[in-house]
């Protein structure tokens, strides 16, 4: 019974493209030999105040992208 845990910038992805990630079930019932009704996907929207890399929050990397 896996459990497929997709991260995402909430406000950059729609409704269509989580809809096609859950059904991104063939991948998962292929790979691992799986029931589709024990797949479970599970979404997460992080807020781009709320992460970052390289010490630089994306609020503030999305600006200094802006800038150049």
């Amino acid at each position: 019974m896996p459990y497929i845990n997709v991260k995402v910038v909430k406000q950059q992805v729609d409704q269509l493209q989580k809809d096609a990630l859950i059904a991104g079930k063939e991948l998962v019932k292929r790979t691992l030999g799986s029931n589709d009704l024990t797949n479970y996907f599970i979404i997460y929207e992080l807020n781009p105040d709320s992460w970052g890399f390289d010490g630089i929050p994306m609020t503030v990397r999305n600006k200094m992208e802006q800038n150049k």
